[in-house]
């Protein structure tokens, strides 16, 4: 893809890049654009189109733009070179008359090759921000990677867990109150809340002892007791 951007850069012609949400589509915009003025939904709102000429425009959230009359005929007579992102699929035959190429960007759970890129990337940068030793391993299960939002869920979620890996007992502390504080409704909290404590401890004792018997005995609970428990829980497990 960034081949047929670079490619792209040296042509005049319009160009639309489709995809869901964090898949790179502005990345990949200003890998063929250069010098540009970036154009959204706001700024349209404000009438601000109405003093560019000629300038190259970055045109963010076009699906929100696709059925605006007056700016689509002020976008066809554009004087300058035009790239727009849009999250969702746009059919229009005017956009035939806008744009010579429309790209499509897949989402990350189809391309596992730039998954892993990125997941360097983001471990690299999460090091750098929490100031942690650049030779440190870092291991994240699959099923903590978060690709729903693409290349943004998947940074926070590594950022999410590097900050967990480095707290302190009084850190998690902390974390621990100041989200309990949002959830306190003044009746019977305790019982509600208590599947916080409950889940996670037993899900890290069952990941490292991988049976109940063992699991019961490092809890220092009985195993009775513990398939309780489980059962009241289970829906976080």
């Amino acid at each position: 893809m960034l081949k047929s951007a670079t490619l792209l850069g040296s042509l005049q012609v319009n160009v639309l890049i489709e995809g869901e949400e964090g898949v790179g589509k502005t990345t990949l915009a200003k890998e063929i654009l250069q010098d540009f003025e970036i154009l959204d939904l706001s700024r349209v709102q404000k009438k601000e189109h109405q003093n560019l000429h000629s300038k190259p425009i970055l045109l963010k959230e076009f699906e929100s733009l696709q059925h605006d009359e007056t700016f689509l005929s002020w976008l066809k007579r554009y004087d300058g070179r035009i790239v727009a992102t849009s999250k969702t699929p746009i059919h229009s035959a005017l956009m035939d008359d806008i744009f010579g190429v429309v790209l499509f960007v897949a989402p990350l759970r189809e391309r596992e090759e730039d998954v892993e890129v990125l997941k360097g990337l983001f471990i690299q940068q999460a090091k750098d921000f929490f100031g942690l030793d650049e030779n440190l391993k870092v291991d994240i299960k699959k099923s903590r990677i978060d690709l729903n939002k693409n290349a943004k869920s998947l940074k926070k979620s590594i950022f999410l867990h590097l900050f967990q890996q480095q707290l302190s007992p009084q850190e998690f502390l902390n974390v621990v109150e100041n989200f309990l504080l949002g959830q306190l409704s003044g009746e019977d909290d305790y019982k509600k809340l208590l599947y916080l404590f409950d889940a996670p401890i037993i899900k890290a004792a069952m990941h490292k002892q991988k049976s109940q018997l063992k699991a019961a005995k490092m809890l220092g609970i009985n195993r009775n007791t513990l398939r309780k428990k489980i059962h009241e829980v289970k829906r976080y497990l």
